[in-house]
């Protein structure tokens, strides 16, 4: 008898062990970006005329992964690291890491991985926060998305291949930024050794830099594709059922780990001595004292929110009178169409065209501009070109301005393009680059006052 109760007693403490044992592990796997960027002065150039600049070099950046596939959707998880190199660029020169700002943090992120099945590069896999104070490592950033659409996992990539690329089990490789953005939550930027004697009067403290948003200008190609958004995690950023792991932000996993242990155990020592009516009543006495605390958070943040909208720059009266304006050129000038770049992919352009040559009005918009959110580009521009060669193509430039809006700052840098525009009659193509913005152009329009006597 006691034979039988000790080998069904063992057979019990076996049994989740075994099961433990048998249960799948979630496929997954790291991804790692090495030695970012290649040359800190490209990446200052890229910076153009923002006034502070501030991007360490990133020795790895690793993104620790796991996925499940459900009937609705997948859940991931992941894991966010990394290290800053020995170098830094910093208001426009590149310095020693350690002459950077202190306590510098990493406040978002913007990757595009491709997607590897069965060896194969089958699609792209966007992943982006923007919502972190994340330090270097050993500290993590960890978050989790759960039930993602299946038409929403990877960009360009329908439901269904997509569920059967889950399913076969899917990597990551050759991650490339396509946005990035540091900070100092130091109360001041070191200070250099200064000049003057040491008996001069100490020089003021400068305040706490701002956020320093780095956009490698390749992103732009990438941003031309056609595929789902990304999905951000953050408060007031979440499209799906995405959150931080917990208080995690800039802290170890294990940390975060051992206060919520602690914390349910003071949980659970407050519930054994309470008896239930005294239960009751504390969670009444809970939920009205969490009502009040809603609805004056709920006001707050509405308030909050109504003076950043204020604070905030906007491009859009500014393009309104930009369009306005080419508005008008059409109607004296006859010729009107469509005009894009990389940067500023929707606008239109008009002026007058004879078979000689003319000149053209350009004025286009990222759609920043339209959602009043995230950084806004509005490029204004006179392009003339002249029948050089006796041909119907004909050599063109273009100088103007392009205006960048991002929070509460704005500013402005000349554009010069160089292109060939195609004076066919009726029909006008120019083509081009923005040889300061280093982005393409392209324009389409219709000559409306064609006289081929001219």
């Amino acid at each position: 008898m006691q034979f039988g109760l000790c080998a069904i007693a063992l057979l019990l403490l076996a049994i989740p062990a075994m099961a433990q044992e048998s249960a799948p592990a979630r496929p997954g796997g790291t991804v790692t970006l090495t030695d970012w960027p290649d040359t800190l002065a490209a990446a200052s150039d890229d910076f153009a005329s923002d006034a502070y600049q501030l991007l360490p070099q990133v020795e790895a950046l690793s993104i620790e992964y796991r996925y499940a596939g459900t009937p609705r959707g997948v859940d991931l998880s992941f894991v966010l690291s990394w290290a800053p190199g020995d170098e830094g660029l910093y208001e426009g020169r590149v310095q020693p890491v350690d002459q950077l700002p202190p306590d510098l943090r990493m406040v978002e992120i913007e990757l595009v991985a491709d997607v590897i099945v069965a060896g194969r590069d089958v699609a792209d896999m966007m992943i982006a926060v923007d919502s972190m104070a994340l330090p270097s490592h050993p500290s993590v950033y960890a978050f989790e998305v759960a039930e993602l659409a299946y038409d929403a996992v990877f960009l360009d990539t329908p439901a269904d291949s997509a569920r059967q690329y889950v399913e076969e089990g899917f990597t990551l490789r050759n991650p490339a930024v396509n946005r990035i953005g540091f900070a100092s939550f130091a109360d001041r930027p070191p200070r250099a050794e200064p000049e003057v004697a040491q008996d001069a009067p100490t020089p003021s403290t400068r305040p706490r830099p701002p956020r320093s948003v780095y956009v490698p200008r390749t992103g732009i190609f990438i941003g031309w594709r056609v595929g789902p958004d990304p999905y951000y995690v953050g408060p007031g950023r979440t499209r799906r059922a995405a959150q931080p792991r917990g208080e995690s932000v800039g802290r170890s996993t294990a940390e975060t780990d051992r206060e919520e242990q602690a914390g349910r155990g003071e949980r659970t020592g407050e519930e054994e001595t309470s008896g239930g009516e005294s239960a009751r009543d504390d969670a009444s006495g809970r939920a009205e004292q969490d009502g009040r605390s809603g609805q004056r958070g709920s006001r707050d943040e509405d308030d909050r929110d109504e003076e950043d909208d204020e604070d905030e720059d906007s491009l859009l009266p500014a393009s309104a009178a930009a369009l306005a304006a080419v508005g008008a050129a059409a109607v004296i000038g006859g010729t009107v169409g469509v005009h894009g770049t990389g940067r500023t992919p929707i606008g239109l352009m008009a002026g007058r065209v004879v078979p000689r040559g003319g000149g053209l009005l350009q004025a286009s918009i990222n759609p920043a501009v339209l959602e009043a959110d995230g950084r806004q580009h509005l490029e204004a521009k006179l392009v003339g070109f002249y029948d050089v060669f006796g041909a119907p193509v004909q050599p063109a430039i273009g100088l103007g301005a392009m205006a960048t809006a991002e929070g509460d700052a704005t500013e402005v840098e000349p554009s010069v393009s160089l292109g060939l525009v195609g004076n066919f009659g009726r029909v006008v193509v120019m083509g081009g680059v923005d040889v300061v913005q280093g982005t393409p152009e392209f324009g389409l329009a219709i000559n409306f006052r064609f006289n081929p006597d001219q």
